[in-house]
C-alpha cells in the first residue's frame, strides 16, 4: 500500500485547522483571520502582477476602493442585490483598470510605479470629494448584510468561511493559470518581453489583461471588505494602503500562496505593533514604525524573493501533464523567401544599418558576418520586427512586412535567437514549451479556471522531442543553471518549437565545445533539408565556411560583399575589414 505524500497530509491538516479555528478562537482573532483572507485574496492578484509579470503597481488600493464603494453604494443606496453588487463592484474595478492601463502600461519600471502612484492619489481624492456618492471623509455606512439561502453572514464566524473559500480559490486559480499556456507567457514577460514577442506573444495585450485581472481580484476583495466592516472611508484606500498591499506581496513572494502568507504576516504584525508594543512601552506609534521597518529590511536582505522559496516546498508548480502519446510530427514548412531591400536604420546621427539588401529562402543557410559593431544584430532586429527601419522594406513571400511587430512576424513563421541568450526564468522544458505558443490554444481566462490541458500535453511531447534533438537531457533543471553552451542549444530548441519557416540565429555556437559545434552544424543542415530558411550570424569562421551556402559581409552598417563562401573569403576588402589574413 502506497504511503500518502507528506505534502497532502500537511495540506489536510492545515485545512482541518482552518475550518475549526472559528469554533475555538476568540472573536477578535477571527476578525483578524477574515481580514487576512480578504487582504490575501487582493494581494494574490498583486502577486500575479508584480511577482510574475514584473509590473510594479501602486494602484491596487485604488481598485480595492472601487470594488468596495461600487458594491456598497449599489447595494446600500440603489437597492441592488448584494451579491449582484459584488459582481458589479468587481466589474467597476476591472473597467477602471482597463481605462487606466491602456496609457499607463506603455511605461515600465519606476515610470510605471510613479504613474500608478499618481492614479492611486487621484482615486483616493475622488473617494473623498464625491461625498454625495461615497459619504466623503465621514465614510459610507448604509451597507446591507450579505445572506446566503436565508443565513445572514453578518458575524465574523460565518463571514470567515466565505472569505476562506474565496482566498483558497484565488490561490488555486493562480496556480492553474501559472501552469497554463497563458501563464508561461506571463512569466516570460518578466524575463524578456522581446524574447516573448519573438515567440508570438502579444505583449501589450497580455500585460493589460493581467493588469485588469489583478484589479478584478482587488475589486472583489474590496466588496467583501465593505460587507464585512459595514463601514468604508477613503483612508482605507489611500496610497498607504497600496504600499501595505505591495509589502504583503513582497514578503510572500512569487507563489500562489504568497499573497495569503504575506497578508497574514502583515496583518498579525500590524496588530502586534499597533496594540501590544505601544502599550508595553508607554509610547505612541514610534516603536511600531521602527520595528516594522527593521523587520521588513531584514527579510528583504535575507530573502529578496520573499518566502516564495520556502512555499515551493509545500506547493511546487510544474508541468503536471503527461506528454501526449503518438503526437504528430511538425508539418514541413511551406516554401518561403525573406527579402531585405535597401533597409536603413538611424539612431539620431548614427546610421547602424545603411541600405542593406539580402535574400534567404527555404532550404538555404546564409551567413551574415562582419566585425563587432557592423550592425548585424540591428539587422536581425529590423527583420524580426523588434525595430522598424528608417527606410527600405522587408518582404516575406513577396508581401511587405516592414514595421510589422515581432509577435506578428512570429505568427508568420519568422523567429530568432539572441546574441545574449534571452531565456526565461523557468525550467528547461517550460522554455521550449513556450516556443509552442503560436500553434496551441488557451488564453488567460481559460487558464484561470484550469482548462486547456490537452494542448499542454501536446506541447510537452513536442518540447521533449526537440530537447532530445539538440542533446539536452535535464529537462526539469532551471534554465539559469545551464552552461553557456547549453543555454545556446536551449534557445535554438525553443525557436524550433515555434515551427518556423525563417530562423535567424545570432551566434548560436558561442560557448560550444568542438563536438557540440559539429552537432549544431549537423542540426542546421537537417533544418535546411526540412525546408527552413536560416540566416546565421557567427564569428567562428571554420564553422561558417563549411556550413553556409552564401555569405553576406557587413561593415559599418553596409554590405561589403556577397557570394559563395570561398569567393567572399578571398575578397581583399573582406580580408582587410574582417578576416585579417587570406584564408586557405
Amino acid at each position: 500500500m502506497k504511503r500518502m505524500p507528506a505534502r497532502i497530509i500537511a495540506g489536510v491538516v492545515v485545512a482541518a485547522i482552518l475550518l475549526a479555528l472559528p469554533r475555538f478562537a476568540p472573536p477578535f482573532y477571527v476578525n483578524l483571520l477574515v481580514l487576512t483572507a480578504i487582504y490575501g485574496f487582493v494581494t494574490t492578484g498583486l502577486v500575479l502582477l508584480v511577482g510574475y509579470t514584473g509590473l510594479v503597481s501602486l494602484a491596487q488600493a485604488a481598485f480595492f476602493g472601487f470594488g468596495a464603494y461600487g458594491a456598497a453604494v449599489l447595494a446600500g443606496t440603489y437597492g441592488l442585490n448584494p451579491w449582484l453588487s459584488l459582481v458589479a463592484g468587481t466589474a467597476i474595478a476591472a473597467a477602471s483598470a482597463y481605462v487606466v492601463g491602456l496609457p499607463l502600461l506603455r511605461l515600465s519600471g519606476h515610470y510605471l510605479a510613479l504613474a500608478t502612484l499618481a492614479w492611486g492619489i487621484i482615486a483616493s481624492t475622488l473617494f473623498t470629494q464625491l461625498a454625495f456618492i461615497t459619504g466623503g471623509p465621514d465614510g459610507f455606512t448604509n451597507i446591507p448584510i450579505l445572506s446566503f439561502f436565508g443565513i445572514q453572514l453578518g458575524g465574523p464566524q460565518r463571514f470567515y468561511y466565505l472569505v476562506l473559500v474565496v482566498a483558497a480559490l484565488g490561490a488555486i486559480m493562480l496556480g492553474w493559470l501559472l501552469t497554463s499556456r497563458a501563464g508561461r507567457a506571463i512569466r516570460a514577460l518578466r524575463s524578456s518581453e522581446v524574447a516573448a514577442a519573438s515567440l508570438g506573444v502579444n505583449v501589450s495585450r497580455l500585460k493589460l489583461q493581467v493588469f485588469v485581472l489583478s484589479a478584478a481580484f482587488a475589486g472583489l476583495g474590496g466588496g467583501l471588505y465593505a460587507y464585512f466592516i459595514a463601514f468604508i472611508a477613503p483612508s482605507s484606500f489611500d496610497i498607504g494602503a497600496s504600499i501595505r498591499l505591495l509589502t504583503m506581496a513582497m514578503i510572500g513572494g512569487a507563489h500562489p500562496l504568497g499573497g495569503i502568507v504575506g497578508a497574514g504576516i502583515i496583518t498579525g504584525l500590524d496588530n502586534l505593533l499597533q496594540d501590544v508594543l505601544p502599550n508595553a512601552s508607554g509610547q505612541a506609534g514610534q516603536v511600531q514604525i521602527i520595528i516594522y521597518g527593521a523587520l521588513l529590511v531584514v527579510l528583504m536582505i535575507a530573502s529578496p524573493k520573499g518566502l516564495a522559496p520556502l512555499l515551493r516546498y509545500l506547493w511546487k508548480l510544474g508541468v503536471n501533464v503527461k506528454p501526449a502519446s503518438g503526437a504528430a510530427e511538425a508539418p514541413r514548412p511551406p516554401p518561403v523567401r525573406l527579402q531585405v531591400r535597401q533597409v536603413t536604420r538611424r539612431f539620431g546621427g548614427l546610421v547602424a544599418v545603411n541600405e542593406l539588401s539580402l535574400d534567404v529562402q527555404s532550404g538555404e543557410i546564409v551567413g551574415l558576418i562582419g566585425p563587432n559593431g557592423a550592425g548585424k544584430t540591428t539587422a536581425f532586429n529590423l527583420m524580426s520586427g523588434v525595430l522598424g527601419p528608417s527606410s527600405g522594406a522587408v518582404l516575406l513571400d513577396g508581401k511587405n512586412v516592414t514595421g510589422v511587430p515581432a509577435e506578428r512576424m512570429a505568427r508568420l513563421g519568422l523567429t530568432r535567437t539572441f546574441q545574449n541568450t534571452a531565456l526565461f526564468d523557468m525550467s528547461v522544458l517550460e522554455n521550449v514549451m513556450m516556443g509552442c505558443y503560436t500553434h496551441t490554444r488557451g488564453n488567460l481566462w481559460t487558464g484561470l479556471i484550469g482548462l486547456g490541458r490537452s494542448g499542454e500535453a501536446h506541447s510537452k511531447a513536442e518540447a521533449l522531442k526537440l530537447l532530445d534533438r539538440v542533446g539536452l537531457e535535464n529537462v526539469d533543471a532551471q534554465a539559469e543553471s545551464l552552461t553557456v553552451g547549453q543555454r545556446r542549444l536551449l534557445e535554438v530548441a525553443r525557436a524550433l518549437a515555434l515551427r518556423p519557416r525563417v530562423l535567424l540565429l545570432d551566434e548560436p555556437a558561442a560557448g560550444l565545445r568542438f563536438a557540440e559545434k559539429n552537432d549544431l552544424a549537423e542540426l542546421m543542415r537537417g533544418l535546411a533539408k526540412d525546408g527552413i530558411a536560416i540566416l546565421l550570424v557567427e564569428h567562428d569562421m571554420g564553422l561558417v565556411m563549411n556550413l553556409v551556402d552564401r555569405l553576406v559581409v557587413m561593415n559599418y552598417g553596409k554590405m561589403l560583399a556577397e557570394g559563395e563562401p570561398r569567393q567572399v573569403a578571398h575578397d581583399p576588402e573582406v580580408i582587410k575589414a574582417y578576416l585579417g589574413s587570406d584564408p586557405t
